[in-house]
């Protein structure tokens, strides 16, 4: 559930509209969150099946997509399918993933 500031997408919902109660995320219905982290103006979400879910502003490249377009809903991290992560972290304009092995 995500609730607060909602500029650029940042909660989740599709849309950049403020949340003032907890409100599910709808594109995360039926998945198994790990860990969750919230930066400034972005989320990041660790599921159970080792997906990396990111959303929100995407300037600077910190949601991980390989560009710096904005996602307003949930969406997986291509760079990330082939490795096994341990936690997500987001910063104000940076994200980082621990590994559990890196070659």
């Amino acid at each position: 559930m995500t609730f607060g500031y909602g500029a650029n997408g940042c909660l989740g919902h599709g849309n950049a509209r403020d949340r003032w109660l907890p409100t599910a995320v709808g594109a995360l219905q039926g998945c198994v969150a790990l860990q969750i982290s919230a930066g400034a103006s972005h989320s990041m979400v660790l599921l159970d099946d080792a997906r990396v879910m990111t959303f929100g502003l995407g300037k600077h490249g910190l949601l991980g997509h390989g560009d710096e377009r904005t996602r307003m809903l949930p969406t997986v991290v291509d760079a990330l399918q082939t490795t096994q992560v341990l936690q997500v972290s987001a910063g104000g304009l940076h994200s980082m993933v621990l590994l559990a092995d890196v070659e």
